[in-house]
């Protein structure tokens, strides 16, 4: 019978059995250099006390529970979907504040490992051996799941290592010095004759031990810290996606999910009502188009408008790569692409050529069309199937034009160019004419560029005073390899903006060493770019540059600060002290938890949230430093998700109101649809540019020299990321246009 495993622990009390809570309450009331974690960390573990107990069978990942007795949902693919709630203490203007949210994750459902098998391949009919494809796809969603196997008497709980390379009759080991497979085994010694002896087994253990898939079963309550598939992506967000006044009264019944009306023997008391605050409505600049605008609700019509510089494409083809696709259905496509790009002002002249590309050899194809057709500039690209949430084949094909023939590439799914849906042939064009060098939205410069509402004279006269001179506006960010990914390079991308709209942006790219957050070369990025935006202005360097990073946790916050501001700062030592531009480093953050709702109805949204432009700078923020929550985008889905901005350094005394507005009008000029995201169109960049890198080291081969350290623990080393590096590079022609849109 199995055995659980027994130890011996020791408990000693503390000391002081007492938590001072002053400290906190001081640090709200008068700044100091770094407030009481302790006492934070101390009501953060009281809190999340009972629903943590081992008999409780909850889940724990840092300062969020999942709870197992909560309300289930089968999300397909071996997993059920489990509620859960965010926990964290906070010191702000209101005073100790409990942050809590409703999350939800994906946990393996107790099942058979074969019923598990038949969920994950969805196989058209019955499964008795598997291809090598399936046996990959299988060994990745299992490897490091507890199971149980279970056999008369025999009971045996172990992770899995691994899916054997061959079935249970045809894996041969020795016993007693006599060859035998694993089903000869179990019929044996168990009397077992398996049903499925043509699948692999499981290898089990640290040793090579492999048992039948058909006897062992997953155990209940396990989450793997890990990247889910697009498919189980879908499902999670379908059954989140729930409107603001359903979580509200969700979050309002974990508290008692989470017994927090038992505080009271710790000597805590928790209102429980939700914290009111005041939030004020940030108007929206006026946008250039064809003509100027002023948006409403976050969003505008592009359907009988034109772009406010289109650009100019006079030789361009298609080459499709999806054989189900008929010519005569590709050259219509084509035909509606140039009638809708030059309705919106593109001068595009009528696509040259179709051709056709066998899959698997793109690469070769796209270097006979770049020599058959020299001056091509736009090279529009057919593409069927998807991987992992991209089109199948897609990053060969932008690293190829990118970084080595010199095509600038717009892909299409096959679908949408049978369907010839009218919406998605317009942001096609979008993104056609920002890549060619053209100016979809920008802020107006004319008289009405100034927010459209009441504004006192010093504020309007502050925010003429940020584009009387030339500004460069940079986002920057640093994407980290999947969760289990132990080797592979982090990608740093920072990405400026070079009018004064602003509305072209160009990037610079990196690839550094795994997991490092801090940006490494982050001076020579920012000489490159700056020297560019002087190119494109007159020879002007800019007087001001507002940075906009994201992806830093609060712990890093002044960490990043000291070695990228001084990174920065190094660009400029050299130039005369009246040539240096003031700094302003702002940090954003989209992954947190404090989400706002409408008091009153009338105020909200027509889906319930609070509708874009809604600022809040009170009660929730920290008591002494610059931060403000906004909400600049129109919630369609779900409950909105304010992005957090900290300030923490600001070399040209921005008022409040500048700031605030600034990072707001730049949330308006995105290129890729004609409505306002929810952070500033910079950082965006950041994302597509980072990920679009990312796409090149993925077609790396795993056994070439610059990814060596692929599956291993081992980093790559300095002259690995330089060859890496060298490899990633884009061609000139293309890195001064805005490719990753």
């Amino acid at each position: 019978m199995y055995q659980p495993r027994t130890y011996q622990v020791r408990v000693q009390l503390a000391e002081t059995p007492f938590i001072n809570t002053k400290p906190l309450l001081d640090y709200i009331k008068q700044p100091a250099a770094d407030g009481p974690h302790d006492v934070q960390q101390a009501f953060e573990i009281v809190l999340r006390h009972l629903p943590s107990l081992p008999d409780k069978g909850n889940i724990i990942a840092g300062r969020t529970i999942y709870f197992k007795d909560g309300q289930h949902q089968d999300l397909g693919f071996g997993r059920e979907l489990w509620w859960g709630v965010h926990t964290s203490i906070r010191a702000t203007e209101g005073g100790i504040t409990l942050n809590l949210n409703v999350t939800a994750t994906d946990v393996f459902k107790e099942m058979s490992v074969i019923d598990f098998m038949y969920e994950i391949l969805q196989p058209k009919g019955d499964l008795y051996s598997l291809q090598e494809r399936d046996r990959k796809k299988l060994e990745a969603e299992l490897k490091g799941l507890k199971v149980e196997m279970k056999i008369d008497a025999v009971i045996r709980r172990q992770k899995v290592a691994g899916v054997g390379n061959q079935p249970a009759n045809r894996h041969r080991f020795d016993v007693d010095g006599r060859a035998t497979t694993v089903a000869e085994y179990f019929l044996k010694k168990y009397k077992c004759k398996l049903k499925y002896p043509d699948l692999p087994c499981l290898r089990l253990g640290g040793k090579d031990s492999y048992y039948p898939m058909e006897l062992c079963r997953i155990l209940p309550n396990q989450k793997k810290m890990k990247k889910v598939s697009e498919l189980v992506t879908a499902a999670l967000i379908k059954s989140t996606a729930v409107p603001p006044s359903q979580r509200l009264h969700n979050i309002q019944g974990m508290l008692k999910t989470c017994e927090f009306d038992k505080l009271g023997s710790f000597g805590m008391q928790l209102n429980m009502r939700p914290l009111d605050c005041d939030g004020r409505m940030l108007p929206p600049p006026t946008l250039q188009l064809g003509k100027e605008m002023t948006p409403r609700d976050g969003v505008w019509n592009m359907a009988n408008e034109q772009l406010a510089r289109g650009a100019t494409l006079a030789k361009w083809g298609a080459v499709s790569f999806d054989e189900r696709t008929d010519e005569n259905t590709i050259w219509r496509f084509m035909a509606e692409l140039t009638r809708t790009g030059c309705k919106q002002g593109i001068k595009m002249a009528a696509c040259g050529f179709v051709k056709f590309g066998e899959g698997g050899y793109e690469e070769a194809t796209l270097k006979d069309i770049k020599r058959a057709y020299p001056g091509l500039e736009l090279l529009l690209v057919v593409l069927n199937g998807r991987e992992n949430g991209r089109y199948a084949r897609y990053p060969d094909i932008k690293r190829t034009c990118e970084t080595e023939v010199n095509i600038m590439s717009q892909c299409v799914h096959a679908k949408n160019v049978v369907k010839m849906n009218g919406q998605v042939v317009s942001n096609i064009c979008l993104k056609i004419n920002q890549k060619m060098g053209g100016q979809n939205f920008g802020i107006s410069r004319g008289g009405s560029i100034y927010p459209s509402c009441r504004q006192s004279p010093k504020f309007l006269d502050g925010y003429k005073s940020v584009f009387s001179q030339p500004i460069m506006f940079v986002g920057a960010d640093v994407n980290h390899p999947a969760a289990g990914d132990t080797s592979q390079p982090s990608v740093a991308a920072v990405v400026a903006s070079m009018d004064a709209q602003p509305a072209q942006h160009v990037a610079r790219v990196r690839a550094q060493k795994h997991r490092m957050e801090l940006i490494e070369g982050l001076d020579r990025m920012m000489y490159e770019l700056v020297e560019e935006f002087r190119s494109r202005i007159g020879g002007r360097y800019p007087a001001r540059i507002v940075f906009y990073r994201d992806g830093v946790g609060e712990g890093q916050f002044y960490q990043v600060l000291a070695y990228e501001l001084n990174q920065i700062q190094n660009v400029f030592r050299q130039f005369p002290p009246e040539q240096r531009p003031k700094i302003t480093f702002i940090t954003v953050q989209k992954r947190h938890h404090t989400r706002f709702f409408p008091r009153d109805q009338k105020d909200a949204s027509k889906s319930g949230n609070i509708p874009p432009g809604t600022c809040v700078d009170r009660n929730v923020v920290h008591p002494h430093e610059f931060d403000f929550f906004l909400c600049s985008h129109l919630g369609i889905q779900g409950t909105s998700r304010p992005s957090h901005y900290k300030v923490l350094y600001d070399e040209s005394n921005f008022s409040v109101d500048v700031i605030q507005n600034l990072t707001n009008s730049l949330c308006y000029v995105y290129a890729r649809c004609p409505r306002a995201v929810s952070i500033p169109a910079p950082v965006y960049y950041a994302h597509h540019a980072a990920f679009r890198t990312k796409d090149y080291l993925s077609t790396f081969d795993e056994t070439s020299t610059v990814t060596s350290g692929s599956g291993s623990e081992a980093s790559l080393d300095d002259d690995q990321l330089r060859i890496l590096n060298e490899k990633i590079q884009v061609v000139p022609e293309i890195l001064r246009k805005a490719y990753f849109t």
